[in-house]
Order: structure tokens, then C-alpha cells, then sequence
């Protein structure tokens, strides 16, 4: 972008699952700044375990909110929790 180059490298961890990423931002004039970012990822179970142990229930999952409920394989799933 520019005079800005972009390098990421990213490690997919298990125990916690998560994906860990390195960005390298490096300016024309050599200097280089890098960042981390972590994403944890979460099964639905550990999800629904996560939202009852804050007084949370789940009621519903969907694929497309209003329209199709969520099945096994989906890219994103849509979650309907009520305290």
C-alpha cells in the first residue's frame, strides 16, 4: 500500500484453539513495526458453557437469523441467548 508493505504470518494453535498472527508493517526507509493479534476459537459447546456460566441461555442458532437454523459446517453461526 504505498510505500507501506504488509507481511503476516499466522500459527494455527491448539490448546487453547486459537490463531495467532504477526503483521510486519515495513516503511521505505527500512524501519519495521510488528503486531500480534490473537483470535481464540470456540466450539458452539464452549460457547453455550461460556454464556451459563454468566446467567446466559441459549435458546437458538442460525445460519441466516430469521430464516435457517444453523447445521454443522456452517461458516458462521448466530447466536440467541436470553438471562
Amino acid at each position: 500500500m504505498g510505500d507501506l508493505k504488509f507481511l503476516s504470518d499466522s500459527k494455527y494453535l491448539f490448546s487453547p484453539t486459537r490463531i495467532e498472527t504477526e503483521t510486519f508493517f515495513i516503511a521505505s526507509d527500512g524501519n519495521t513495526e510488528i503486531k500480534k493479534a490473537i483470535d481464540y476459537i470456540y466450539s458452539l459447546n464452549e460457547t453455550e458453557t461460556i454464556l451459563g456460566q454468566s446467567g446466559f441461555i441459549l435458546k437458538e442458532t442460525w445460519s441466516i437469523p430469521g430464516k435457517k437454523k444453523f447445521t454443522l459446517g456452517e461458516p458462521r453461526v448466530y447466536l440467541v441467548a436470553e438471562k
